[in-house]
Formats: structure tokens, sequence, C-alpha cells
């Protein structure tokens, strides 16, 4: 992973909405626009169709995130989880994060993808 500083652009565009056509479509029917509807949306889905969507084979809440709304740090912390309370505490922690580097300018962690490079450091 290579490091990059997060801009308040990038930082607001990760907390707005994606466009009509990238929008997460659950196997119930229901659509995701944004980080705050996933989080509100992995509080409250069934136990059946969470596991519908993250299971050993897939994450799809992860892919959407990484490959969607380009968030590679909170995809990796959804990959990760095995429940739809961890997955909506990593959501929750993740806007939480986002808003404060808002507010604050406090340094945050930005995940890219390198071919060559594993790495990460904090930027101001």
């Amino acid at each position: 992973m290579a490091k990059k500083e997060m801009t308040k652009s990038e930082v607001n565009k990760l907390l707005s909405d994606v466009p009509d056509d990238r929008r997460f479509w659950s196997c119930d029917g229901q659509q995701l626009k944004n980080m705050s509807e996933l989080e509100t949306y992995l509080k409250a889905v069934s136990h059946d169709t969470f596991h519908y969507h993250v299971n050993e084979s897939k994450n799809d809440f992860g892919n959407w995130v990484r490959d969607v709304m380009g968030d590679e740090k909170l995809s990796q912390a959804l990959q990760k989880s095995k429940t739809q309370a961890q997955a909506a505490r990593c959501v929750n922690e993740r806007i939480s994060e986002l808003k404060v580097h808002i507010k604050t300018k406090k340094p945050l962690i930005k995940f890219t993808k390198s071919d060559t490079q594993h790495s990460f450091s904090i930027f101001n």
C-alpha cells in the first residue's frame, strides 16, 4: 500500500452519495447510496440477508466500499467483520473519523494499492 494525504475534498467525497448507477443493491431490494445508509442498513438487515452478502466466499459490502466509494481502510475493516454488529461498528467508526478530520484536520491515513510496496503513514 502506498501513502497519500487525504484532502478535505476526498473526505467529503467518501461521505457523499455515490452516483445512482453505482448504488449498492441488496438481495432484499434495498438500495444504499452512502456510508450513513450502509451503517443504518447493517443495523437492521436480517441475518439471512447479511450472510447472503457476507460469507466465506465474498463480502459484497467491503467490495462495494472499496470499488465504488474508494475507501480502502473501511473496506479492509469490513472484510474482517464476521457479524452485522462488527460491520456496523466499523462503518460508524469510519464516519466519525472522517467527520473529525473535516472539523479538526486531524491526521488521517489513506491507503492506496501499490504493486511493489506495502506501507502506510500518517499525514497532517
